[in-house]
């Protein structure tokens, strides 16, 4: 994760979704500051953006823009329905991987309705 002071990061724990600026970045750490929130600042790790001091599950994870947030839920809705429709957890597979997957099943129920 490549971050400089002064961007703009998203934050989210649970469903909550915030918006954040980098305040400062070292080798292994990031913090940023959440705008709604002026005395809020949460230290990050570069390397995936989770937050570093948190033992919680459920603990802020930043991203460098909106669209990978919906990626994430996307990917996380497609994995849900391959894994209900194969009985199979599927996490090691891309995002792509899994979309071309959910086209060809769709595809086939479509052509097993016909038949």
């Amino acid at each position: 994760m490549k971050v400089v002071v002064g961007q703009t990061v998203y934050v989210t724990k649970g469903r909550s979704l915030e918006k954040a600026t980098v305040v400062k970045v070292g080798r292994k750490y990031f913090e940023v500051q959440i705008e709604s929130y002026s005395y809020l600042k949460i230290k990050f790790y570069i390397e995936d953006g989770v937050e570093a001091n948190s033992y919680s599950r459920n603990s802020w994870r930043a991203y460098l823009s909106l669209q990978e947030i919906e990626d994430g839920a996307e990917r996380a809705r497609i994995s849900l329905y391959l894994s209900e429709t194969f009985s199979t957890y599927l996490r090691p597979l891309t995002l792509d991987q899994l979309r071309r997957i959910k086209a060809i099943v769709e595809e086939r129920k479509g052509s097993k309705n016909e038949a």
